[in-house]
């Protein structure tokens, strides 16, 4: 695997829909042979928890800055 487009600090990761997501203050997405930006989050993480269920990523705590944590749901389209 090609090293990310930008460097992940505090980053989790998991598989889901068959590609490899890597999560911080961005979202990297490795699909096929190489690594694309995904969505933005609501707020920047760090220190927070990707749990997958039925194909759905969600990111839960962790918020950088004075901005309050929220649950956000990420749904990979394959």
């Amino acid at each position: 695997m090609p090293d990310l487009r930008k460097s992940a600090v505090g980053a989790r990761a998991a598989e889901a829909a068959g590609w490899f997501w890597v999560i911080a203050q961005d979202v990297h997405i490795f699909t096929l042979d190489h690594w694309h930006f995904g969505p933005r989050l609501w707020t920047p993480r760090a220190g927070h928890a990707v749990v997958v269920i039925d194909e759905t990523m969600y990111v839960i705590e962790g918020a950088v800055g004075t901005a309050p944590a929220r649950t956000e749901r990420l749904r990979p389209v394959p």
